[in-house]
């Protein structure tokens, strides 16, 4: 949310530093959210799921886990 919000503000024409504080994100972040906002559209602002690891268990040992 704090993206969108962030993005809205940087397309209405406030620049780094004011979106920073009015959202209460680093600059740094907010600089990489505008750079995707310029490179994918609104779209570049959507979360993305972190990719996991997957598990090295067996399902016995699951079982055992639970």
């Amino acid at each position: 949310m704090r993206r969108q919000i962030a993005g809205r503000l940087l397309q209405g024409g406030k620049n780094l530093h004011a979106v920073s504080r009015l959202v209460g994100v680093r600059r740094g972040s907010i600089l990489r959210w505008k750079q995707m906002l310029e490179a994918e559209g609104e779209a570049g602002l959507k979360t993305k799921p972190h990719p996991v690891r997957p598990t090295r268990l067996s399902q016995e040992q699951k079982r055992q886990f639970e």
